[in-house]
């Protein structure tokens, strides 16, 4: 308050003395307008910090039932909603975090990592989608026109990437067959939620064909010369940024440009007038193909889960706890005809794709529940008026049941498939194994963390032999050196949990640590051993006092530095020594006076 004060006392005599009393620059207009931005910003604050707070908290009681923490977010939205009165601020912040989801997303489509996929798979995604709208559209026609039922049958056809995640890998079920296949049709849903999104966004029933067709022509150009510009950026500034000495080792100057290029591209597509999440979308997976994509993605990790706890608490205050207990016969008898259909569709294509019968109707309920994105695009939907605000409170109400109850089905889905199968097929429940012992797959022999002068040497001894390590490094010098060897490289922080996350780091057989700074190698140990236990650690140690530490820390086999260096000083010295010339040294040596060197004959 001291401060907006003094701002007062100083600015309205020195307006009033340069255009006297009567101009209507007066010391009301001047108060009323600091004052009034200070009220709006310290209250948006304190909704934002009642939402937060909420969230935690119910976030927190829904781990302790084993739910998912979405489920307690959506929870605070339904608490926190009758007493916000900025609900705007706090829905444009969430869409925002909606936006910074699809750039994250879009991290993860690197043309590369679409080959890797394959066509098979890539057709089961596209074909879940078809097979579940084409199941959907007859019975929403029954009481809506063809265009809403449509859209209806579209958006219902997304899961949800965030929860079905979340639950495969705390279950350690992501490495399992049907946790691939999930994650592939997922993958494929995200992708097509951008398009979806783009033609309810310049949608409208009252609109003209020529007008839908103008604004399609608009979003594509537009989208061309996004394209373009995101190119230049980060194909050939950025990356030449990354290249300047020591300016990786300034975290915080990595951290901002992440946070900038996520954020700038938001803006951008916005300036440009065009959706925001395909701009984030765009941006995303041109940088999926850079080496410090990785880095990105880990860099945004902490604003990024802040605006997705604010879309979910968002999408919890659409939620009407009176009109919810009132129509929850109709909620939950239509929720489990969603998981039905969903399922069936779900089942059908991940068997098209080559799955046996257990396995597709595995994935099948895996995938059944109603998805984040189809509450983005109820929205989307709903503010463009192709559908009303009573079926957006539908939507709201299925979508936080079918999401209630997610963990469960993710959890139990193999025994009840076994279930379903024996009772309907008459086929024996044997059970099929969910991954390897419980340990995922294997993607690499070998990772070498840190490619310094160390890291090189083994490089060079390991590919001698026809093994091809991966790398992880921070200076973006050494991480050309390990490019231009023709190694896969992961540019970025190692120390940061999520960025040896998103490298796999549990799938390497062994894992070399050949950093120099102690403290960081023992930061790293420790997350590995977090992330996997199997794997051997092989860890460099500078200094002969931090052994036992590192030892503690986990790992396995560990090269002392000091003793290596006393033994080669040895053998050099040894190897001198012994050479002709050096009787003089070797007398002094001794402590002897030197006589000259018998010669070989005597």
């Amino acid at each position: 308050m001291s401060c907006f004060a003094s701002r007062d006392s100083l600015l309205v005599p020195a307006l009033k003395k340069r255009y006297g009393k009567t101009h209507w620059f007066g010391k009301e207009l001047i108060r009323s307008c600091f004052w009034d931005n200070r009220m709006e910003l310290w209250s948006v604050l304190a909704e934002i910090l009642l939402l937060v707070g909420l969230a935690f908290a119910f976030g927190t009681l829904s781990k302790r039932l084993r739910q998912s923490p979405i489920i307690g977010y959506l929870a605070a939205g339904v608490v926190a909603g009758p007493v916000l009165f900025n609900k705007n601020a706090v829905t444009t912040m969430a869409e925002l975090g909606v936006d910074l989801m699809l750039f994250s997303i879009g991290l993860e489509f690197s043309v590369s990592r679409l080959k890797a996929m394959g066509s098979r798979i890539l057709g089961a995604g596209v074909l879940q989608i078809v097979l579940t709208a084409l199941l959907f559209v007859p019975l929403l026609f029954l009481a809506f026109p063809l265009g809403r039922s449509l859209t209806l049958g579209i958006l219902l056809s997304f899961s949800s990437t965030a929860v079905v995640l979340r639950v495969l890998i705390e279950n350690t079920m992501l490495d399992s067959v049907r946790g691939r296949i999930a994650l592939a049709i997922l993958l494929v849903q995200d992708l097509a939620v951008v398009p979806f999104l783009l033609v309810l966004s310049f949608f409208n029933p009252a609109s003209q064909e020529t007008h839908i067709l103008i604004q399609a022509v608009k979003t594509v150009a537009g989208a061309a010369g996004l394209i373009f510009i995101f190119y230049l950026a980060f194909y050939q500034m950025i990356p030449k940024l990354m290249m300047t000495r020591g300016f990786f080792a300034e975290r915080e100057l990595v951290v901002l440009l992440a946070i900038l290029s996520a954020l700038g591209a938001i803006w951008g597509a916005h300036a440009l007038g065009l959706s925001p999440a395909l701009g984030a979308f765009i941006a995303g997976m041109l940088l999926g193909e850079s080496p410090f994509a990785s880095q990105i993605r880990s860099d945004i990790g902490s604003i990024r889960i802040l605006f997705l706890t604010l879309f979910f608490t968002s999408i919890g205050m659409l939620l009407d706890p009176r009109w919810m207990l009132s129509h929850i016969h109709l909620v939950a008898i239509s929720t489990l005809l969603i998981f039905f259909i969903k399922t069936l569709a779900a089942s059908g294509s991940a068997f098209i794709a080559g799955l046996t019968r257990r396995q597709a109707l595995t994935t099948g309920i895996t995938l059944a529940q109603i998805g984040e994105f189809s509450l983005v695009a109820a929205s989307t939907a709903a503010q463009n008026r192709i559908i009303g605000e009573e079926i957006l409170t539908f939507v709201v109400g299925v979508t936080v049941l079918s999401l209630f109850l997610t963990p469960y089905l993710v959890v139990y889905a193999q025994p009840l498939a076994g279930f379903l199968l024996k009772r309907l097929a008459g086929e024996r429940s044997i059970p099929e194994e969910e991954s390897r012992s419980g340990a995922p797959d294997m993607v690499c022999g070998i990772c070498i963390i840190g490619f310094g002068p160390a890291g090189q040497r083994v490089a060079e001894a390991l590919m001698k032999k026809n093994w091809q390590p991966e790398i992880i490094e921070l200076n973006p010098i050494s991480a050309k050196k390990a490019q231009d060897m023709g190694l896969i490289v992961h540019q970025g922080d190692a120390t940061s949990l999520d960025f040896i996350k998103h490298c796999r780091i549990e799938g390497f057989r062994v894992v070399v640590i050949a950093i120099p700074d102690p403290s960081s190698a023992q930061t790293l140990i420790r997350h590995v051993r977090t992330l996997s236990s199997e794997c051997i650690l092989v860890v460099r140690a500078r200094y002969d006092i931090t052994c036992q530490s590192l030892k503690a820390a986990g790992a396995d086999i560990l090269v002392n530095e000091e003793n290596l260096v006393g033994e080669k000083l040895a053998e050099a010295l040894s190897a001198v020594m012994e050479k002709d010339g050096t009787w003089e040294m070797a007398c002094g040596i001794a402590g002897s006076h030197a006589e000259p060197k018998p010669s070989k004959e005597s």
